[in-house]
């Protein structure tokens, strides 16, 4: 509680500095806000079985999925142009700290070829997926109202997914002390749609609200667990690799202060 306070007082005391419209009517600002936002992470995991070495086995297709909610800040910088008396369309690079992640464990039935009876249940592997901050670039256009914008906003955003995959050394499957761990990073991008709206406090300081929805293309990875579990495994398995598939997609609502420059 005490982080997410602290965030939400540096973005209410965050402005943006704004120097009166010049004479072609472009306008400059940064600023930053405070952002709330709802990631929902679709994860599978999938691999084939060796049918040779295991008659019985068949080839195993785990789907997890996640709802993350995160408080987090949100720091931006851009230039608007306006049209006429009321009408402006502007860009603005902007940078998303909010990170989310999930833990997925997989239990000897869900993440093992053998099929041992009695067993099934123990706790074998574990999966970590993460979320990292984001870069956006964004497209604003809209109409001004006196002391009021409404605009939308269309743009590309970019994030890191990091895929982690563990075999736990403490786990009955595995000689103590022979588990492994292995984490692959793949960059993922996406589209930004959205609308917003601000008001001016006076004429340098304005207030905003924003709604954005971000969604991403596919993460995947392939993670090569042969020797690995070669080593880690004490009981007969399957030597094959793993593959991952990372869907997401975010909804966030921004608040800010800002001042124009």
């Amino acid at each position: 509680m005490k982080k997410i306070a602290f965030i939400a007082l540096i973005s209410c005391l965050s402005v943006q500095a704004e120097e009166t419209t010049s004479s072609n009517g472009i306008e400059f600002y940064a600023g930053a806000s405070a952002v709330g936002s709802w990631t929902s992470s679709d994860f599978k995991m999938d691999y084939e079985v060796n049918e040779g070495n295991f008659p019985n086995a068949q080839p195993w297709a785990k789907h997890k999925e996640n709802s993350i909610g995160r408080v987090g800040a949100g720091f931006a910088a851009g230039i608007k142009k306006k049209f006429g008396n009321t009408w402006f369309v502007g860009g603005e690079l902007g940078y998303t700290l909010s990170r989310a992640k999930h833990h997925h464990n997989f239990t000897a039935a869900e993440d093992m070829e053998s099929d041992l009876p009695g067993n099934e249940s123990v706790l074998v592997s574990h999966a970590d997926i993460r979320h990292g901050d984001e870069w956006a670039l964004s497209l604003k256009f809209g109409k001004d109202w006196n002391s009021y914008d409404v605009y939308g906003i269309l743009g590309v955003t970019t994030k890191n997914i990091e895929i982690g995959y563990s075999i736990d050394a403490d786990g009955y499957w595995v000689d103590h002390g022979d588990g492994f761990d292995v984490s692959k990073k793949k960059r993922a991008w996406g589209a930004v749609f959205g609308l917003g709206g601000s008001k001016k406090i006076n004429n340098r300081i304005s207030c905003s609200l924003e709604y954005r929805y971000k969604v991403y293309n596919s993460a995947k990875k392939s993670i090569d667990c042969r020797a690995l579990a070669e080593d880690a495994f004490k009981a007969q398995h399957d030597n094959s690799d793993r593959n991952f598939k990372v869907k997401s997609d975010k909804h966030e609502l921004s608040l800010g202060i800002t001042f124009n420059i």
